[in-house]
């Protein structure tokens, strides 16, 4: 499981224009960064590139996300709302069709398009819903909202505009052919059937995650129509195609094997030389590495659920607890309390996994790593409501 050179890793920050870059990077190897808008001790993907980008801090994305055009990074739907870079966008083309023909298709947001396009056109930077005069109430998928918003996130949708930036939970849009390189905007869709969009998609789950079983899971979240005879077809002709590899774990059935990207062979074989990296990090509860719940499970013994939607009488551990790893184990996971600028890192609760916290070398590595954690979130102290 290739997670990055670690934004937990101890060694000196790097200047912003190298974290920029390895954001990028970052995010091209894990295909997407999946999106959640709650900010606890940062949002998820804040957490997915703290954990890999050294340095990182939550106010640098918007630098690089919403920075100098053409861009390299773009918002969109893909795994949920998620952040992929720009190179996949004609990948995705079949999604935008989708969702427009859902949303844009509505009578009161079709009724609005015509105007709403040459309002745009006429624009220069950006819109926000704010801007328009749209205040019928419509419904939509997360309960009714203003029209504005709807034609806005339509055409978002589709793919006719992007998110320029955000001001807190506001979207600005701007139209994408004056942000995206020309060489994406006018590439055709580059799949001629299912089947090789099924292909691709896979192998880019595949690599985001580090390795699947070819069975249901969160980890397909998004692929349209995608069912389990798709997916299988796609295993087996990535497989046949010297795309795949298939890896036995120690203790699992031989007949259900997980599956490698061929490519990414190095990093696993790095790995089992090696041994995972030696510096603690704490992982995004949408983290890519375990969208597959099961995986983490069968894998490394770890049994994780994000409980933030769970009613709390039901809660086993806590609203928002993040898994804590340290080279190929997860040893801990813990509850944050919502962080707020120029406060201390404040720990509600800790679980050590195991006997991991009785091992002095485990304790200082993870001990390190709040450091480091707390230092992301700009916090000068640490303090735990709960025995370490």
């Amino acid at each position: 499981f290739d997670t990055g050179d670690g934004g937990s890793a101890p060694h000196a920050e790097p200047d912003p224009v190298e974290i920029g870059n390895r954001i990028i990077d970052a995010v091209r190897r894990l295909g997407c960064v999946q999106y959640d808008p709650l900010d606890v001790v940062g949002r998820n993907h804040d957490l997915v590139l703290q954990s890999r980008v050294p340095g990182y801090r939550p106010d640098m994305l918007g630098q690089v996300l919403y920075g100098p055009t053409p861009r390299k990074l773009v918002e969109g739907i893909d795994k949920m709302l998620a952040m992929y870079p720009v190179e996949d966008w004609p990948c995705l083309m079949r999604t935008r069709r989708r969702l427009f023909a859902e949303y844009g298709s509505r009578p009161a947001v079709a009724g609005v398009l015509p105007d709403v396009r040459r309002f745009l056109s006429q624009m220069e930077g950006s819109v926000s819903s704010e801007d328009l005069d749209y205040d019928e109430k419509v419904r939509w998928p997360w309960g009714s909202t203003r029209l504005s918003r709807a034609v806005l996130e339509a055409l978002w949708y589709g793919g006719e505009v992007v998110l320029h930036h955000r001001e807190r939970a506001r979207r600005f849009y701007g139209l994408t052919s004056r942000f995206l390189p020309p060489s994406v905007m006018d590439c055709a869709d580059p799949f001629p059937d299912d089947a090789s969009y099924f292909r691709w998609h896979t192998l880019r789950r595949i690599r985001g995650v580090g390795m699947l079983r070819d069975r249901p899971g969160s980890a397909w979240l998004g692929i349209d129509g995608f069912g389990s005879a798709a997916r299988s077809a796609a295993f087996r002709d990535l497989f046949d195609s010297g795309d795949l590899v298939p890896v036995q774990i120690e203790g699992l059935p031989a007949q259900q094997p997980y599956y490698i990207a061929t490519q990414d062979l190095p990093v696993l074989e790095r790995a089992l030389r090696d041994g995972a990296p030696g510096h603690a990090r704490m992982l995004a509860p949408l983290d890519n590495l375990i969208w597959d719940r099961r995986m983490v499970s069968e894998i490394f013994g770890f049994d994780y659920t994000w409980e933030v939607y769970t009613p709390v009488v039901k809660r086993k551990y806590g609203h928002y607890v993040l898994p804590v790893m340290l080279g190929g184990r997860f040893v801990a996971r813990f509850e944050p309390e919502p962080h707020r600028a120029g406060r201390p890192l404040v720990v509600r609760h800790w679980w050590w996994e195991d006997d991991a916290g009785t091992n002095p070398e485990v304790r200082g590595s993870v001990e390190s790593a709040l450091e480091r954690f707390a230092a992301y979130l700009g916090a000068e102290s640490i303090e735990m409501e709960t025995p370490f």
